[in-house]
């Protein structure tokens, strides 16, 4: 479908989940985290939005621009303690894909690592954005996607 066959409001959805769902988190905890003097904000947002796809044009717009946010809030709350991230995913294998093996094996070949993602290469890198070895990682965009896409 391209992208003008969809209606309007399909697009303000997504731009509401998105980007407007990230600046409402950012609105709920972070004054506390600058009365508080620190914190960690990371935001997950599959790695369209940092490559782009022709299947998730405005909802791929709308997570880069929360990536941008982030960054530019990174670069005013550092101030007070704040690190802000972003991981950027390829495809996580966390049980209820809804593709058939052979699809799945297909998709897997386009990863330099031949394998999909599974939960724990998430989490560990969300705990390690959460622990003191990331004391001074901030306004990044960390992939986590096998090496499917290698952009800089």
């Amino acid at each position: 479908m391209l992208c003008t066959q969809y209606e309007l409001e399909e697009w303000k959805h997504e731009v509401d989940v998105c980007f407007y769902g990230v600046l409402n988190l950012v609105h709920t905890f972070v004054p506390e985290m600058i009365e508080n003097r620190q914190g960690k904000f990371i935001n997950i947002v599959g790695d369209s939005a940092r490559t782009g796809d022709k299947n998730l044009i405005v909802s791929a717009a709308a997570r880069n621009g929360a990536i941008s946010f982030l960054k530019s809030l990174a670069q005013d709350v550092g101030k007070s303690n704040i690190q802000c991230n972003t991981v950027a995913l390829g495809l996580i294998d966390h049980g209820s894909l809804a593709f058939n093996e052979a699809t799945l094996e297909k998709i897997a070949k386009q990863y330099p690592l031949k394998r999909l993602g599974k939960v724990d290469d998430v989490t560990g890198m969300i705990l390690f954005l959460l622990s003191n070895h990331a004391e001074w990682i901030t306004g990044q965009v960390i992939s986590v996607n096998g090496g499917h896409s290698m952009l800089g």
